[in-house]
Parts: C-alpha cells; sequence; structure tokens
C-alpha cells in the first residue's frame, strides 16, 4: 500500500516536488496532498504523515489548525511541525505577516495531547537571524484515531 502524506497550507510546491521525484525514481510509494486549512473535504484518519512546516504562526486559529492535522493521522501516523519558537521581534507582524510571535514548545505539546498525539522527538535550531526553529514530532497511537478538537 501507499503512504498517504499531507502537508500544510503553504506547501504545495513541495508536495508537487516530491510526487515529481517519487515517479523520477520509480519509487511510486507515496502520494502528498496539499491540505487546505478551511476545507472540511480531508478524510479523517487517512494519512501516514502530515507537516507543517512554518504555517501555524500565520493562521488566526493556530490550535484548531493543529487539531484538524492530528484528526487526519491514520493510527500510527506522524506530525511534523516546524515552527518559530516564541520571541519578542515585533516587526514580522508588519513585514512578515506573522499573526503570532512563535509558540512555547509546550503550548504545542499541549496542543497535541489535546488531539490524542504522543510527543515524539524534538530539535531546536538556532538561525543567523535569530530566530530559533523547534522541529517536533507526534504519534498518533496505534489502533486509535486522534481527536479534532476545536
Amino acid at each position: 500500500a501507499k503512504a498517504r502524506a499531507a502537508c500544510g497550507a503553504r506547501c504545495g510546491a513541495a508536495a508537487r516536488n516530491a510526487n515529481a521525484r517519487a515517479d523520477q525514481n520509480r519509487q511510486n510509494q507515496c502520494n502528498t496532498y496539499r491540505v487546505n486549512s478551511n476545507a472540511q473535504s480531508y478524510r479523517a484518519a487517512a494519512y501516514d504523515v502530515a507537516v507543517c512546516a512554518m504555517v501555524l504562526h500565520h493562521v488566526p486559529r493556530p490550535a484548531a489548525l493543529f487539531a484538524r492535522l492530528a484528526s487526519l493521522l491514520a493510527p500510527g501516523g506522524t506530525l511534523l511541525v516546524a515552527e518559530l519558537c516564541l520571541h519578542g521581534q515585533d516587526w514580522t507582524r508588519d513585514h512578515c505577516g506573522d499573526v503570532w510571535p512563535g509558540f512555547d514548545t509546550e503550548e504545542l505539546r499541549t496542543w497535541a495531547t489535546r488531539a490524542g498525539l504522543t510527543v515524539g522527538a524534538s530539535q531546536f535550531l538556532a538561525q543567523r537571524n535569530g530566530f530559533r526553529i523547534q522541529l517536533l514530532r507526534f504519534e498518533a497511537p496505534v489502533g486509535t484515531v486522534a481527536s479534532n478538537i476545536n
């Protein structure tokens, strides 16, 4: 069976590139889909992997989007999150369209737990511009479906 992966709102090009690379390498084992965070047409519990990369700080209801992505995971599925760490650089609202100044790691972990996910590995990257990026992995338990809380 093919793996099914869902990507957050801003990764349409990444999904197309991943599909093209898989076809080029004749490794037709994965289908990727770009998820519109406002659409309700995606099947719950249908995806092995969901990726949300640098999206949450741009949306008005990040906890709701997080829960929505968690609800798409099949049992044993993985949610990968790359997001800004909490910062105090207010200029990003006007210049970058940020709605939120990043997130505290514990807040993201709380959202995951509320959505029925378990907390996995994490890594933190310091950027030259002073920002820190957090890479977090969350898993849907095997044999269950993550809940969708809003």
